[in-house]
């Protein structure tokens, strides 16, 4: 089935679903028996205050992290038991699996283009001439194939982040997990980044978006998850979640958020 321009994984089963998740940083019990799910095609915005779970989620969904506890099923692998995983599971998981950081962890000592083309060639198998047609369509996607061969030092922060998006879709993922993408970004920088992934969303790829940014939640994300102190506090479609918060905690948090326009 495609949505868009994206492929989605199964139009019957959830392309991620976590129920009861765990994870404990030795004592500290960061994920208390968390649940949920993201339809193929669906953008769901993960909020709520910092420490309450939400990278750590992120990083569960791509075995960043590994759980301890309960059930969690990504693009049909389950992550559930360490044991059981096959290096084949794993590999195919980080191919289908895109993730984009608060910082952007480019290569400072490649050109923008070579930074596209490496996983590629080293994950997929691609050729150097293959690689590179990947890399120059998704820089033109984002808007910067002019800066195919220059160095990240090179760029600003908005750019530097269009890049490491870039990236993430040279892999061809099937789904896509952003953790705070313009956290680490100057206030006009935030904007064309959002837009990026804004045509993402209107595209079909399916994403997980941990942000602070609720405006951008509120008219680009299918559902809200808020997360309180390791678990699901109140979830449900955006527009409801955040014009009507139910929880005390919720309406507390949104009171202190900005929702200026993307």
């Amino acid at each position: 089935m495609t949505v868009g321009k994206f492929s989605v994984i199964n139009d019957s089963a959830p392309a991620i679903v976590f129920e009861q998740v765990e994870k404990n940083f030795g004592p500290l019990k960061v994920l208390k028996g968390i649940s949920g799910y993201i339809n193929p095609g669906e953008v769901v915005a993960v909020i709520g205050s910092s420490g309450c779970g939400k990278s750590t989620l992120l990083r569960c969904f791509n075995h960043l992290e590994t759980i301890n506890g309960g059930r969690l099923v990504v693009n049909g692998i389950d992550l559930s038991d360490q044991a059981k995983l096959s290096a084949a599971d794993l590999r195919l998981l980080h191919a289908e699996v895109g993730m984009v950081f608060q910082q952007f962890n480019l290569f400072p000592h490649m050109t923008v283009a070579n930074n596209l083309t490496l996983a590629p060639q080293k994950v997929l198998g691609k050729s150097a001439k293959e690689s590179k047609r990947i890399a120059r369509t998704f820089l033109d996607k984002v808007g910067l194939l002019e800066k195919a061969d220059s160095y990240p030092d090179q760029l600003s922060g908005g750019q530097k982040q269009r890049v490491a998006i870039a990236r993430a879709l040279c892999m061809q993922p099937k789904i896509m997990l952003f953790d705070e993408p313009t956290s680490a970004l100057d206030p006009e920088l935030v904007g064309e980044v959002l837009a990026v992934m804004k045509q993402l969303a209107e595209e079909g790829m399916t994403m997980a978006i941990v942000t602070h940014e609720m405006q951008f939640a509120r008219e680009v994300a299918h559902r809200v998850l808020f997360l309180n102190q390791g678990q699901v506090e109140e979830e449900g479609p955006s527009r409801q979640v955040l014009d009507n918060p139910e929880c005390d905690r919720l309406k507390a948090f949104l009171s202190r958020m900005s929702f200026a326009n993307v």
